[in-house]
């Protein structure tokens, strides 16, 4: 139950929890993996559905709402977070900034949840789309400063 995302170059990938708190970096070299850096936050609470041979992790209503997105540039990882129970209504969202190492650089808190974003690191700006009313993008200036 996560999302994948890798560098450019291909020799990192991440792996991100969207029902669980989960943010792992494995260095890839060849067929082999090796973990890099991996962030739990908060246990887990999932049911595990098993349907003949087929088993598979269900939310219930304390399960977190986790990484709903993941963006990749050739200088960072960009990490949507955010971090509700299943049946809370969200009223912010966190776009976290990560070095290909694994190494937490820089967040903001966005004042309202995003399902979806890009980021434009030459301009500083961040396009996010809205998950309030009507489908919309705003745009935020996350410049370094």
């Amino acid at each position: 139950q996560c999302l994948l995302s890798a560098n450019l170059d291909g020799s990192v990938m991440v792996g991100a929890g969207y029902m669980s708190d989960m943010l792992s970096f494995y260095q890839i070299e060849g067929t082999e993996t090796s973990l890099l850096k991996e962030y739990f936050t908060k246990d887990v609470e999932l049911n595990i559905v098993q349907k003949g041979q087929n088993v598979f992790a269900k939310g219930n209503s304390n399960t977190i709402n986790g990484y709903l997105a993941l963006y990749s540039t050739s200088k960072y990882l960009y990490a949507l977070y955010w971090g509700t129970k299943r049946d809370e209504k969200p009223t912010c969202c966190y776009i976290q900034q990560f070095e290909w190492n694994g190494v937490f650089k820089k967040g903001w808190k966005i004042e309202e949840p995003l399902t979806s974003f890009a980021v434009d690191e030459q301009k500083g700006i961040l396009y996010g789309l809205s998950a309030k009313g009507e489908p919309h993008i705003n745009v935020y200036e996350i410049k370094d400063r």
